[in-house]
């Protein structure tokens, strides 16, 4: 995969952090932040891909009446 190369700044103790965790594991910080930003990347994707509308998809197979009363408590209850 090609790598551009790309600037950032980093706080005095993210630095130290970063700069410890590379020692530690004897990994480059380059690999480290390259690592931590696709996990994060992959996070973000993976909610916005989620449908809370496919959270009452047979809801009614239950036989819980009340999801076609309180569908919005059922679709953000835990969102």
């Amino acid at each position: 995969m090609t790598k551009v190369r790309t600037q950032i700044y980093l706080t005095e103790e993210q630095h130290q952090m970063l700069n410890k965790v590379s020692i530690e594991g004897k990994i480059p910080m380059a690999q480290i932040v390259r690592q931590a930003i696709s996990e994060y990347l992959s996070k973000i994707s993976s909610k916005e891909k989620v449908n809370p509308l496919s959270k009452i998809i047979a809801l009614g197979e239950s036989g819980d009446f009340w999801g076609s009363v309180k569908h919005d408590e059922e679709i953000y209850r835990n969102g």
